[in-house]
């Protein structure tokens, strides 16, 4: 049965609260959500940017959890917050499970990084020192890199290219408009966002 019939029954049958809390459920929704965001979480190097690879092709291309218009929609959403990377993991969650697998998202990609913090911590100034973890971070700073940029190009074309001409060229223009506004007038991104929106439900209207 689906999520919304037994969430419509689980009042009146005891049957159909054993199903939704069941071990069905955990095996199929929650424990692979746990699974793989604390692994990404353990991967988080560099800021959230640098999961949207890790994440794409997880969530939209392995699991299907997600389409790549959706997934677009949660980074988004990420962006007009402090916190993108757990913004982001509790869209997936919800997405997948309700409001019980967005909490199971967040906890799980934001553990490791808490654990890491709380124990290592007071070693963190002499591992900076350290040549071995200088000549790491040369390495490891232009991979990133790459791999957002590897990320970027499809989830950009997936974004610009729209159903209509029209909606194209609007969509190219807003891009354009906000790359500009972002590096060269260095405005935040918690700005660009909610303009591109407002330009988005304005043009849909008209468009």
């Amino acid at each position: 049965p689906s999520r919304a019939h037994l969430l419509a029954t689980l009042p009146a049958d005891p049957l159909a609260v054993s199903s939704f809390w069941g071990w069905e459920r955990i095996h199929d929704y929650f424990w692979p959500l746990a699974t793989f965001f604390l692994k990404t979480g353990a991967f988080i190097f560099g800021g959230g940017l640098v999961l949207i690879p890790l994440l794409e092709t997880a969530v939209v291309n392995d699991f299907g959890w997600l389409t790549r218009n959706e997934f677009i929609d949660g980074v988004a959403l990420g962006s007009l917050t402090p916190g993108p990377v757990v913004i982001t993991a509790a869209f997936v969650g919800y997405k997948v499970a309700g409001a019980l697998g967005a909490l199971v998202a967040t906890v799980a990609i934001f553990t490791p990084s808490f654990g890491f913090i709380m124990f290592a911590a007071p070693f963190l100034l002499q591992l900076r020192q350290n040549p071995w973890v200088k000549r790491f971070l040369k390495g490891v700073m232009p991979a990133a890199l790459g791999a957002i940029a590897a990320a970027a190009v499809p989830l950009a074309a997936a974004a610009l290219i729209q159903p209509t001409l029209p909606r194209t060229l609007l969509a190219v223009i807003v891009g354009i408009v906000a790359l500009v506004a972002l590096v060269r007038f260095r405005r935040p991104t918690w700005q660009l966002v909610p303009a591109g929106a407002i330009v988005g439900l304005i043009a849909g209207a008209v468009v």
